[in-house]
């Protein structure tokens, strides 16, 4: 039997009488603005249609428990394999399905960019002398 607090609470006249869940959307950061993981892996997967690369993924475990997908942004040599520890962004890229995260390059066992002059800091270099 349903209450009046049931009916009040959602319409269910257009739902056929069900009660649906919601899809979660929040971050696996838990409100943090970075976290630390560790990588159980390191993939390579493509993007989407129209866009066609070869994008490097990590498979991470954070230190709140959860586990994820990050994506590792630059070229070769990023220096991650397994064990290493990395910090995680909430900031994916568009064109990878399911990737919510992005590691940051230059902080823990990630390496910055070699030979980067512009747009440094989204890959970890500092100023040149």
């Amino acid at each position: 039997m349903v209450t009046i607090q049931q009916l009040c609470r959602s319409d269910t006249s257009k739902k056929g009488g069900r009660v649906r869940k919601t899809k979660r959307t929040s971050s696996a950061l838990g409100g943090a603005p970075m976290l630390k993981g560790v990588c159980l892996s390191v993939e390579t997967t493509t993007p989407r249609k129209p866009n066609s690369a070869i994008r490097a993924i990590a498979k991470l475990k954070l230190s709140n428990g959860r586990f994820i997908t990050a994506y590792i942004p630059g070229f070769k040599p990023h220096g991650l394999q397994q064990h290493s520890y990395v910090n995680v962004i909430h900031k994916g890229p568009p064109d990878l399905a399911g990737i919510r995260h992005r590691v940051v390059r230059g902080r823990l066992d990630a390496l910055p960019h070699a030979n980067r002059k512009n747009a440094r800091s989204k890959y970890g270099v500092s100023k040149p002398s």
